[in-house]
């Protein structure tokens, strides 16, 4: 999954004709973050592959525990993206730097309210979903949602349509 949303990315990006446009091809029009949840899932298939000889009572003693105490290798991973490195460094400042741009904030926006974060889910059933079930099941936290009220720079806004205005 990572190595096919990086492909599908880069061939999005290398025709010129998307040229900041909202990137929802392949795996991204199911999940905005394929790579994140494709990371996630293969270090837990590697935990539960290492594990795999201690179930079968192969293992024993010091080693059983450590083979089980490497789970904290994928809880780890996954709290770092989720809340340190990854989702919240990715979401609320993209949103704000396109929010910010102004050209192509609404298409963005619209993706944000149709497509998963984290979770590779069809966009025509996330988009009607309640809030709660987007928050709870879906992951998609109040710290990465933007709020251009909140979050944007009210001078760059300004700066942008005394700019436009000038242009008119």
């Amino acid at each position: 999954m990572e190595s096919v949303s990086d492909i599908q990315k880069y061939y999005f990006r290398s025709n010129p004709s998307n040229k900041g446009a909202v990137c929802d091809v392949g795996f991204f029009n199911w999940t905005r973050h394929p790579n994140y949840f494709g990371e996630i899932i293969m270090q837990f298939a590697i935990y539960m592959i290492a594990v795999s000889p201690a179930a079968y009572d192969y293992v024993s003693g010091q080693a059983y525990r450590a083979l089980y105490a490497t789970i904290l290798g994928p809880f780890f991973l996954t709290v770092l993206l989720l809340f340190v490195s990854g989702l919240t460094l990715q979401e609320r400042p993209g949103a704000k730097k396109r929010y910010e741009a102004g050209s192509t904030w609404e298409a963005y926006s619209r993706y944000l309210h149709r497509t998963s974060i984290l979770i590779p889910f069809p966009p025509q059933l996330y988009a009607p979903m309640p809030t709660v079930l987007k928050r709870t099941i879906f992951l998609e936290f109040p710290i990465y949602v933007f709020d251009p009220v909140k979050h944007a720079d009210q001078s760059k806004l300004h700066q942008r349509d005394a700019e436009e205005g000038t242009h008119n």
